[in-house]
Parts: C-alpha cells; sequence; structure tokens
C-alpha cells in the first residue's frame, strides 16, 4: 500500500478517494511507511538524506512534522516557515513553540516585497479551483522563498502536509504524481538548480485523522483556530479561495471591506501570469536579492530576524 501510494503516477481518482476511507490505524502507519520511503529514495538519488519540513502552523503541516521528526535523528531535521507579511498575530510564536518542543532546527524566510505591493502591481488573486492556477501572491511570497531555503541548506527529501482531502486540485495533483516524487520545482513556478524528492506522509488523511492525531500525540494545537474562528490556518487575505469573504469577515469585517475596495481599484489577476513576469512588473531584477533567511535559535520566543507582521493593518499601503 506505500508503494502504491508512492509511486502510483497516474492512480484514478476513485481509487484514491477509496484510500480516503481507510481505519486511522492504517492511515497513520502508511504515513510513518511514506517518510521511510521518501528517505530511502533520497539515500538512493543522491548519497545522503537531507531532510525538511514546510512547517505553516497549520494542522496538517504539524503532524508531518511530528511524524518525521520520529524517523530523523535529532539536530537532523530542518523546518522551515514562511512568513508571506500576511500571516495571523500569533503564528509565528506559535511555529517556534512547536520547533523547539520537537527538537527540530526552524529556519525563518520572508520576502522583502509585501503581499499589498504585489497585489498593488498584479492584482487579486481570483476565486477559483483551478489546479493549474497559481496566484502570482503565492510565487513570491511562498514558492520562491521555499525554493530559496532548499538550495540553501541543502535539501534533498521536502515534506509537506498536503491532504487529498482539502481540495480537488490536491486529489488530482497526489493522484497523478504520487504521494513521494521526485522533483525539481517549487509549486508550479520556482524551478530549483536540481532536483529533490518531495513528500505527502499525511497525504490520505481526512482533518478528522489529523485532529486525532493532534489529540493522541498531545501536540500544541495553533490558538490562531480558536481565537479567529477559522478551519484554515493560512494566509489571511485569500482571495483564491471561494469563501474568502466569509473567513475575512469572522477575522475582521473592516479588512473584508477593505479588501473589496482595493479589489475594485487594482483589479484581479484573471489569468496566470509565468514568474518572469510577475517579477518584471515587480521590478525586481535579480530574485535571489528578494528573500530574508534567519534560523531561530531552540527556544528563542522572539527576535532572531525580522518581526513576524502583528495586525494585517501594519501592512496596509499608505
Amino acid at each position: 500500500l506505500v508503494l502504491e501510494l508512492a509511486y502510483g503516477k497516474f492512480m484514478t481518482y476513485a481509487r484514491l478517494r477509496e484510500l480516503l476511507r481507510l481505519p486511522y490505524e492504517v492511515k497513520v502507519e502508511v504515513a510513518h511507511g511514506i517518510v521511510e520511503e521518501a528517505l530511502r529514495a533520497a539515500r538512493a538519488l543522491f548519497g545522503e538524506a537531507r531532510p525538511a519540513v514546510a512547517f505553516s502552523g497549520g494542522k496538517s503541516s504539524l503532524a508531518a512534522l511530528d511524524i518525521v521528526a520520529q524517523h530523523v535523528p535529532p539536530g537532523e531535521l530542518l523546518a522551515y516557515y514562511i512568513d508571506t507579511g500576511n500571516e495571523y498575530p500569533g503564528n509565528a510564536e506559535y511555529v517556534r513553540e512547536v520547533a523547539a518542543r520537537l527538537g527540530v532546527r526552524l529556519v525563518v524566510a520572508r520576502s522583502r516585497v509585501s503581499p499589498w505591493a504585489v497585489w498593488r502591481a498584479l492584482g487579486f488573486p481570483r476565486p477559483s479551483r483551478d489546479r493549474y492556477y497559481t496566484p502570482a501572491c503565492c510565487a513570491v511570497l511562498k514558492e520562491l522563498p521555499a525554493a530559496y531555503v532548499i538550495e540553501r541548506y541543502g535539501v534533498n527529501v521536502d515534506f509537506t502536509g498536503i491532504q487529498a482531502s482539502e481540495a480537488l486540485h490536491r486529489l488530482r495533483s497526489l493522484a497523478d504524481y504520487g504521494l513521494v516524487r521526485r522533483t525539481d520545482y517549487v509549486g508550479r513556478e520556482a524551478k530549483l538548480r536540481r532536483a529533490i524528492v518531495r513528500a505527502a506522509p499525511v497525504g490520505i488523511w481526512t482533518d478528522a485523522d489529523v485532529w486525532r492525531y493532534v489529540r493522541e500525540r498531545g501536540l500544541p494545537v495553533n490558538p490562531v483556530y480558536a481565537r479567529f474562528g477559522v478551519d484554515r490556518q493560512g494566509c489571511v487575505v485569500c482571495t483564491n479561495h471561494l469563501n474568502w469573504r466569509e473567513q475575512l469577515e469572522r477575522y475582521r469585517p473592516e479588512l473584508a471591506r477593505y479588501v473589496e475596495e482595493r479589489m475594485r481599484e487594482w483589479g484581479v489577476q484573471e489569468a496566470r501570469l509565468r514568474l518572469g513576469e510577475v517579477l518584471a512588473r515587480l521590478g525586481v531584477g535579480d530574485p535571489r536579492g528578494l528573500y530574508e533567511v534567519y534560523e531561530v535559535a531552540a527556544g528563542a520566543q522572539g527576535g532572531g530576524g525580522p518581526q513576524n507582521m502583528q495586525e494585517p493593518w501594519h501592512a496596509l499601503p499608505v
């Protein structure tokens, strides 16, 4: 089953949906098997495994981080957090707390370009379920800095918390490529100089599975969920989601109104833009100078680099 999921390229969507109904205990065993297979593949391809986990502070990446940490010796696992400048208050602090608790190295990366600058220049993402549509802000604020971290720290096996149950495009991607694959891209736009192994240990888990795992393992839950009444932790402003107004209004109604006003003024990014065009319209020549990257010392509660945005209003254009 692990090998079927890991390398089941072009698995039917119906088969993957069937696997989403497996018993919880089997899914946990599969997740550990996916981690072991990804590490084995990295050693076979590159001679050694240099693992990292993309940790956003969300529940699924928390579960993935905890599972991977059980297979990697202390001090050898890297967690990286992409601070988009569009984060919920308290998220960065939570990420540091978890990394310290699990004993993993934590690297933080962020763009020197604010999300508001991207939206002003290129328009807001359109609400869409299109799996081939990559918002410009995702490419600049998430994918490129992740690629920068992977290359800077020599990562060759990258674990994510992606779940097939999250969205149709996630299910299709995991069915088409498997839960373990060799790739030289982060997302659809950021091309790496060398190939890596990417794996999704919780790819067949549902949200109920994730919450059960978090509870049974006694892992700290991100306070963002309860504090702001959201069921998905991610960018505060994300107009790519079909229900973005509803979620943003729960957090701050006046911010939702402000975004709607700016959408009318700055427009919407209807078509997928290639990364070169995005950078050109932002006036960025060499993207390597666009990002700040710093490592957080174990147990650090503050400082150690640029401070996370405390409230979205701080990033509003003057």
